[in-house]
């Protein structure tokens, strides 16, 4: 019986070589791109997973109410935010605050070298699980003027030598001591830097006038990122309706800067929203539904156009059409107007595809001439341009509402 099954599949293989062509490589670049997108999501969802609090931390995002466009969420917030959090709300355990201003030239020893980084709390090796090379027993961010470097930095400036003590020079910064080096780790972290500067050298370069105000600036909200490690027997709820209490206090309505505050799990950065500032790069989750929106494409071709009953053949794009519409609703209101127009372009495509290969199989059809055939085709013709500009309506009308409701 099975061989039978064998035997009808080659003879079909056969018979429509065009169309098993084209399904077979389609099917092979499918199922290719499918298990690259199985890694890729697998990388993804291994950021951040070595902190030993990993369901305890959080970080504080903003959300710009202000803002005339639509791409106004930013992953990074204010630097006060932190000290006033870790000062009046008891279920915060810890807080650290990163700032980006930190960037420039260091020399050492005849070498320069372009470092980039974060001003950091001290908190930062508490909260965070970073190691650090021979275990110091202070906190290296505790003293101003001092600067932990990563290995591959470290290795730049001083070689196999060991660099703690040592001093490198920054025109902007003045000379920074080195009091930790961070190892490689075979772990990934959403957090990338290259080195990391005590907050007490960000406190004693504003009082010099080196950089602008950063530490009491809470109009100042794009380059500073807030974790938060909240207590055991606290929950996310608790932090959010302490953001909001925040959000309306400093923000009135009609201030200069009006921002919505409010919490991300670490786990769920990466994969997370886009957000504008965000501190290193990987993929949204809008690009991985886009990559299983790009299967559609190969769905109207995966199986070939029948001989007789054409009706079983605008069933299955009927059905895809509905299928990509049904998705794309599923889009409004959590993307940009570029992520649903580009999922739309990708779904008419496919649509408009099999329509065309439809008519061009009707035209490669050996039937006899009459004109109850050609009056069929016309309606046929008819029928498809109406599917094909109710679709294109569907989508442009789905793009325009989430537009307005931005």
């Amino acid at each position: 019986m099975i061989n039978n099954y064998f035997l009808l599949a080659f003879r079909n293989l056969l018979k429509h070589k065009n169309f098993s062509a084209i399904n077979i490589f389609g099917l092979s670049v499918s199922m290719a791109v499918c298990m690259l997108i199985i890694l890729v999501v697998q990388d993804q969802l291994s950021y951040d997973r070595f902190h030993k609090n990993l369901d305890q931390i959080f970080r504080v995002q903003s959300k710009d109410n202000l803002s005339k466009i639509s791409f106004n969420k930013y992953a990074t917030t204010t630097w006060p935010l932190a000290k006033e959090l870790k000062d009046n709300y008891p279920f915060v355990r810890d807080v650290v605050s990163l700032n980006t201003s930190f960037n420039g030239e260091g020399i050492c020893d005849e070498r320069r070298f372009q470092v980039s980084g974060f001003f950091a709390t001290p908190s930062f090796f508490n909260l965070f699980d970073f190691k650090l090379k021979n275990n110091p027993k202070s906190n290296p961010l505790d003293e101003p003027f001092t600067i932990v470097l990563t290995e591959d930095v470290a290795k730049k400036f001083f070689g196999a030598s060991d660099p703690v003590g040592k001093v490198i020079i920054f025109e902007s910064y003045g000379n920074l001591k080195v009091t930790g080096v961070i190892p490689k780790m075979k772990q990934k972290s959403h957090i990338q830097f290259e080195a990391l500067v005590s907050e007490a050298t960000l406190l004693a370069l504003e009082k010099e006038n080196k950089i602008h105000k950063i530490s009491d600036n809470w109009e100042e909200f794009v380059s500073s990122f807030v974790y938060i490690m909240l207590n055991e027997n606290a929950r996310q709820s608790d932090l959010d309706t302490a953001l909001v209490k925040i959000s309306k206090l400093k923000y009135p309505e009609n201030g200069r800067v009006n921002l919505s505050l409010y919490s991300t799990p670490l786990s769920k950065i990466v994969p997370g929203p886009m957000l504008a500032n965000e501190n290193g790069m990987f993929m949204p989750t809008g690009d991985c539904n886009h990559a299983v929106g790009c299967f559609q494409l190969y769905q109207p071709f995966n199986s070939q156009v029948p001989d007789e009953g054409k009706g079983i053949w605008d069933t299955k794009i009927l059905w895809s059409i509905k299928r990509s519409a049904d998705l794309t609703d599923s889009y409004r209101g959590s993307y940009s107007c570029s992520h649903l127009t580009s999922h739309c372009l990708i779904n008419s495509s496919a649509t408009c595809s099999c329509i065309l290969r439809n008519e061009i199989h009707d035209a490669s059809q050996d039937r006899p001439s009459s004109k109850y055939n050609k009056f069929s085709g016309l309606l046929h013709l008819r029928s498809n341009y109406r599917v094909m500009r109710r679709y294109y309506s569907g989508s442009i009308r789905i793009i325009s509402e989430s537009c307005e409701r931005v």
